[in-house]
C-alpha cells in the first residue's frame, strides 16, 4: 500500500475543490472524517476557506463550501427551517418514494388504531371492539 504524505493529501483535498465536505469525500473516494482533517489543515495555513453556505437535500441542515485558496470565510446568511418547512420537505421526499403507497397504508392503519384506542381508553373493551381493530 502507497503511503500518501500530507504535501500530496492537501494537493488532493484542492483538487476536489469547491464542494462540501460530502462532495469532496464523494470525488475522491475518501472517507468524510479523513476530508474534513485535510480542509481543517488547509484552512489552518490559509490555503482554503468557506466560500459559501448552502442548504441539504434533508432535513434542511446548512453546510459550508469550502474553496481553494486564501480569502475571508462567508457568513452564514440562511436562517434555518421552522418545523412546518422540515416537515413539509419530508413529505415531499416521501412522496417521492416508490414506497409510499405502502407507508401511506401503514400509517392509515396507524392511525386508526390509535383513534380506536382513545375511544376505548377508560373502559374495558369487548370481542365486538377487538374485531373493529
Amino acid at each position: 500500500m502507497t503511503k500518501v504524505y500530507r504535501h500530496d493529501r492537501t494537493q488532493i483535498a484542492l483538487q476536489a475543490m469547491p464542494g462540501t465536505l460530502k462532495d469532496m469525500a464523494d470525488r475522491i473516494d475518501a472517507p468524510k472524517a479523513t476530508v474534513q482533517h485535510w480542509i481543517q489543515d488547509l484552512r489552518a495555513c490559509g490555503w482554503a476557506h468557506v466560500g459559501k453556505w448552502q442548504r441539504t437535500e434533508g432535513p434542511g441542515g446548512i453546510v459550508p463550501v469550502f474553496y481553494a485558496g486564501p480569502g475571508r470565510d462567508a457568513p452564514c446568511k440562511l436562517e434555518a427551517l421552522t418545523r412546518t418547512e422540515v416537515q413539509q420537505r419530508y413529505r415531499k421526499r416521501l412522496r417521492k418514494s416508490e414506497d409510499y403507497p405502502h407507508i401511506r397504508a401503514k400509517m392509515t392503519a396507524k392511525q386508526r388504531l390509535k383513534r380506536q384506542l382513545v375511544k376505548l381508553k377508560g373502559r374495558t373493551p369487548t370481542p365486538f371492539d377487538a374485531l373493529m381493530m
